[in-house]
């Protein structure tokens, strides 16, 4: 994989569900982490899946977007933005999730593209 033509920034936060790590490229989050990964393992996570160096950055410049172009493709990608279009609040079964994925057949398959979800702050996998 060749490193992304734009920078990618991290930084860890506080949230209400203890600190995180993330990293976005101008085009949106391309990773998160609980906080007690160490700044080192995380931004050798970051460089793995994006190519490019991280740096530190100002979380309130991360756009508030995903970079999808950095996210699994194939079923589990489709699973992805299925889930990231459920609303606030509302929940969807795994059988809803592989329907609105196309292929209506693969609940249990849903189940592991959720647990390997990159992004579980920015896209919840237990709605």
């Amino acid at each position: 994989m060749s490193a992304l033509p734009e920078p990618v920034a991290y930084a860890r936060r506080d949230t209400l569900h203890g600190p995180w790590w993330f990293a976005w490229s101008p085009r949106g989050v391309v990773a998160t982490a609980e906080g007690e990964w160490d700044e080192a393992g995380f931004r050798a996570l970051v460089a793995g899946r994006t190519g490019a160096e991280p740096a530190p950055g100002d979380p309130g410049d991360a756009p508030r977007a995903i970079d999808w172009s950095l996210m699994p493709g194939g079923f589990r990608g489709q699973v992805l933005r299925a889930c990231a279009e459920i609303p606030p609040g509302e929940v969807r079964s795994t059988g809803e999730l592989a329907d609105a994925a196309g292929r209506p057949r693969a609940a249990r398959a849903v189940g592991t593209a959720m647990a390997t979800n990159p992004v579980p702050l920015v896209v919840p996998c237990h709605r």
